[in-house]
């Protein structure tokens, strides 16, 4: 009998919210396209920010914009058979829970391939780090190929800033835990707002905005380096 071949399973997640969360996953997923993989989000927080994004860029397609369709599902705990229904389907499936502990980022913790912690370079977020070391020692005695790592997300542009390195210090000490992604993803709020807005990910977005070619950048070596994991 040959075997199921299924999907790769992406977590992004914090225990913290408004670190910018569902903001990646949108990201991601339109540059995982842009690649020629078929994506899925399972939208498994209350809030539907990504389904709500989702049905802005259905709305452009449908209007005829060339933009490669993305799937979604808006589902809550239990999201087990759904997940692994979707993985089936597609390439990659992309878990976007709420920013708080919950069953959903239980679950998800479990059934993921790659589990990304983000966070900013601030203090008041990283110390809620710490919160994810239980959750993932105890999920990882389920799920034990997980790939686990953290990149630092909304970072400040300037040149001088001190935020990011010190973070990188801070969190040096869990290096074994949770790795620290060399990428390091900016605060460009003006690229991001757009995104939300209009439907697009930044890879996609063709008006002139202030910092998007380097929003670009960073999203395609975030995705490159997720793919080398999977």
């Amino acid at each position: 009998m040959s075997e199921v071949v299924r999907g790769a399973i992406l977590l992004i997640s914090a225990t913290k919210g408004g670190n910018g969360k569902s903001t990646l996953v949108l990201s991601i997923a339109s540059e995982l396209v842009r690649r020629g993989y078929s994506v899925c989000i399972i939208d498994a927080d209350k809030q539907r920010t990504v389904s709500k994004w989702l049905d802005r860029r259905n709305q452009l397609i449908e209007e005829g914009k060339d933009i490669p369709y993305i799937h979604g599902n808006h589902k809550l705990s239990p999201i087990k058979s759904t997940v692994n229904a979707e993985a089936l389907r597609h390439d990659f499936v992309l878990i976007d829970t709420g920013g708080h502990d919950s069953r959903e980022l239980r679950e998800a913790l479990i059934l993921a391939d790659v589990f990304y912690a983000i966070t900013p370079p601030k203090q008041a977020s990283l110390d809620t780090i710490d919160d994810f070391i239980g959750l993932l020692e105890e999920t990882r005695m389920v799920n034990a190929e997980r790939n686990d790592a953290a990149f630092l997300n909304d970072a400040s542009t300037h040149h001088m800033e001190k935020d990011t390195r010190e973070a990188r210090e801070f969190l040096a000490d869990i290096q074994d835990v949770l790795p620290l992604s060399r990428t390091v993803i900016r605060h460009r709020h003006r690229v991001y707002e757009t995104c939300h807005r209009e439907g697009y990910g930044p890879v996609e977005i063709k008006t002139r905005t202030s910092g998007l070619s380097q929003a670009k950048a960073e999203i395609q070596l975030l995705a490159q380096e997720i793919l080398k994991h999977v």
